[in-house]
């Protein structure tokens, strides 16, 4: 029995044609499979630069970051002493001097890795007796450098500087 080749693209040889068809459906898959891989790999920002996905979370596939910081009123000087630092990404405290009911000028800050640790920030400025100070916990963006305006804030907490511990809480 003859085949009817006439009008076939692929002339005589309808072979070719069954070869043409694998070949197309493979280069299909190929592309689909790849971009499902680029995809996968690739963490999508909001096009800020801020080390941060859409939903608040570092770039680095988990979830928004959380923490808190506690801190006590502080005997005046260089250092402010922190008892505990809790981190769910790595971050840093800022210590600001405070101006109204917000954090101003900032002072002083420290890296502190992700979980629970005691710390203390040196800072640039002595604390002076009667002021009130801001320790504000941010999230790293990845960098590894403290950036007001590029790491997330998480929480912040004030105390006061004062010689009389005992006397004042707060």
């Amino acid at each position: 029995m003859e085949q009817n080749t006439q009008g076939s693209p692929f002339g005589e040889d309808n072979k070719s044609y069954y070869v043409w068809i694998i070949a197309i459906v493979i280069i299909i898959l190929l592309g689909f499979f790849g971009y499902k891989m680029y995809t996968k790999n690739s963490t999508p920002t909001d096009g800020d630069d801020s080390g941060y996905g859409q939903n608040g979370g570092v770039n680095d596939g988990t979830s928004k970051p959380t923490g808190d910081i506690e801190v006590s009123n502080q005997i005046p000087g260089n250092t402010v002493y922190l008892t505990s630092v809790t981190l769910s990404h790595p971050g840093f405290v800022a210590v600001s001097i405070t101006k109204g009911s917000s954090a101003g000028k900032v002072i002083g800050s420290k890296a502190f890795s992700k979980g629970t640790n005691p710390g203390q920030v040196s800072v640039s400025e002595k604390t002076v007796e009667g002021e009130i100070y801001t320790a504000s916990l941010y999230a790293d963006d990845g960098d590894g450098v403290f950036n007001a305006t590029k790491d997330m804030f998480i929480v912040e907490k004030t105390f006061r500087a004062t010689k009389y511990l005992d006397y004042i809480k707060g």
